[in-house]
């Protein structure tokens, strides 16, 4: 009987050691949980930049869009005031060229956010991964537990206890 109490103590002792490394990688996955959360946060700002980007590009293109049509109208009214004409093209052209450096820096954001998803998804995949070493390590705890069942049972029935 006390080497069966001792292989249950000893048996208990692999529990609560299994028990702790179990708590030890739900104390990584909060942790990566919570660098998703952070990354998250990261391509929400992103997002928001490229928002930014995106009215700005609008609105350039409105001006862009005022000034042809300004164009056009000084082209109809007054064809002899060419140099007026070549002052609002060269506006629409150093417009274009920052509309084209804006739409370049939304290009490099939206990379970026691309890469951060690609960070978020690897997180993820590392999150999932913690989660069914922890579903193993549980199932290892429900078997030591049912043999802990098992032994006391033996151990009631050798004594005539039931």
């Amino acid at each position: 009987v006390i080497d069966l109490l001792r292989s249950v103590i000893g048996l208990l002792r692999s529990v609560i050691g299994l028990l702790r490394g179990v708590i030890g990688l739900l104390r990584s996955v909060i942790g990566l949980l919570r660098s998703v959360i952070g990354l998250l946060r990261g391509v929400i700002g992103l997002l928001k930049s490229v928002i930014g980007l995106l009215r700005s590009v609008i609105g350039l293109l409105r001006s862009v869009i005022g000034l042809l049509k300004s164009v056009i109208g000084q082209l109809r009214s007054v064809i002899g005031l060419l140099r007026g004409v070549i002052d609002l093209l060269r506006s629409v052209i150093d417009l274009l060229r920052s509309v084209i450096g804006l739409l370049r820096s939304v290009i490099g954001l939206l990379r970026g956010v691309i890469d951060l998803l690609r960070s978020v998804i690897g997180l993820l995949r590392s999150v999932i991964g913690l989660l069914k070493s922890v579903i193993g390590q549980l199932r290892s705890v429900i078997g030591l537990l049912r043999s802990v069942i098992g032994l006391l049972r033996g151990v009631i029935e050798c004594d005539g206890l039931t």
